[in-house]
C-alpha cells in the first residue's frame, strides 16, 4: 500500500492548528490572537481553487484568524502541504493567493510545508517582468527533511513527532522491519508525553496512517501497542487500525486453538510429523473445531486427519 500523507495532515491541521503554527511558523503564531475564534473555510477554498481539494497528495486549508495588530484584524492563512514534487507549485500558490485576496480583499498569507523528497528543487517564489511591469510573489516554505530527527524526538510539540514520522516514513520505504521499530518508538513517545487520551489517539492515528505496514505486521503492531499501553482506546482509532486489531485478535485466537490441539495430539500420540504441524498452522476455525471433536474418540492420528475429517 502506498504511504499516506494527505489525510493525516488534514486531520491534524483542523484539530491542532495553533500548535501547527507554533511549530512550523512561530513568528506568525506570535502575531495571532489565539483567544479569538478561528474559522476553517474549506468550502470556500474548494470554490476558489477546486483542485486544492481534489489534487493528489496535498493538504490545503484556508483559515480565518484574528491578529493582535489593530491595523489588520483578519488574515486568511492558506496552508499547503506538498508531498510530491510539482514544477508549477509556486505558480499555483500564487494563483490561490490572488483568488483568495480577490474574494475577500484581505491580506493573505500563503504558508507551505514541503514534504516531498525533491524539496530542494522547489522555489518558494513566483514572478515575471514584461514591458517595465514587474510582479514578484514570495512565500514562506518549510522543508520537513531539513529537521534534525534527534531534536524532533525530544520536542514536546506533537507536530515534531508528526514530522519525525514523515521523515521515518520516507527513510523506511520497503524496509518493513525498520519501519515497525520506528513506528513503535514514536507511538511509545506519544504515551510518555502524558497527554490526554484523545490527543494521544489522534496523533497515534496519524502516525499509524502515515507509516503503514503490510496487513499482518499492521495487525501485530497494534496488538503490541494495546498490550503495552492500558490507555489504548479502540473508540478513538481509525477504521483501518480497528480492523487490524480485530484481525490480529482473530488470528491470535486461531493460533491458540491450534496450539491446544497440538498439545493434546502430542500427549496422545507422541511427537507430531512436520506435515501435521504445518496443517495445524494453516487450518481455519472450522477445520480446527472438526479435528478437535475427532480427537475425543480417536485412536490414532489417522482417525483425526482421515479424509472424512479433511472435508
Amino acid at each position: 500500500m502506498p504511504d499516506q500523507y494527505d489525510p493525516p495532515w488534514k486531520i491534524t491541521l483542523s484539530r491542532y492548528f495553533q500548535e501547527f503554527m507554533a511549530f512550523y511558523f512561530p513568528a506568525a503564531h506570535k502575531q495571532i490572537d489565539w483567544q479569538q475564534p478561528i474559522e476553517f473555510l474549506d468550502t470556500e477554498l474548494e470554490q476558489i481553487a477546486p483542485d486544492a481539494i481534489t489534487g493528489p497528495r496535498r493538504a490545503d486549508k484556508l483559515v480565518r484568524v484574528t491578529l493582535f495588530n489593530g491595523a489588520a484584524k483578519l488574515v486568511l492563512v492558506h496552508i499547503e502541504v506538498q508531498s510530491r514534487y510539482s514544477d508549477n507549485f509556486a505558480e499555483r500558490i500564487f494563483i490561490y493567493n490572488y483568488r483568495i485576496f480577490n474574494q475577500h480583499r484581505l491580506p493573505v498569507a500563503s504558508l507551505a510545508i514541503l514534504a516531498d523528497t525533491d524539496y530542494g528543487h522547489t522555489s518558494p517564489q513566483y514572478g515575471y517582468k514584461i514591458f517595465g511591469c514587474q510582479m514578484h510573489f514570495k512565500f514562506p516554505a518549510i522543508t520537513l527533511r531539513s529537521y534534525d530527527l534527534n531534536k524532533l524526538l525530544k520536542s514536546k510539540n506533537p507536530f515534531a513527532l508528526l514530522t519525525a514520522a514523515h521523515i521515518q516514513t520516507q527513510r523506511t520505504r520497503h524496509k518493513h522491519t525498520e519501519r515497525h521499530a520506528a513506528k513503535l518508538h514514536l507511538i511509545t513517545l506519544l504515551y510518555k508525553r502524558g497527554w490526554p487520551r484523545e490527543r494521544i489517539m489522534d496523533f497515534a492515528n496519524v502516525i499509524g496512517w502515515m507509516m503503514r505496514l503490510p496487513a499482518e505486521m499492521e495487525a501485530a503492531f497494534w496488538q503490541e501497542i494495546k498490550q503495552k499501553h492500558e490507555g489504548f482506546a479502540m473508540e478513538y482509532m481509525l477504521p483501518f487500525v480497528r480492523e487490524a486489531l480485530e484481525k490480529g485478535e482473530a488470528k491470535g485466537r486461531l493460533r491458540g486453538q491450534a496450539e491446544l490441539i497440538e498439545i493434546q495430539l502430542t500427549e496422545r500420540f507422541g511427537e507430531l510429523p512436520a506435515p501435521i504441524r504445518r496443517r495445524l498452522e494453516e487450518a481455519d476455525t472450522e477445520q480446527l473445531s472438526r479435528w478437535g471433536r475427532a480427537l475425543l474418540n480417536a485412536g490414532s492420528l489417522d482417525d483425526v486427519f482421515s479424509p472424512a475429517q479433511r472435508a
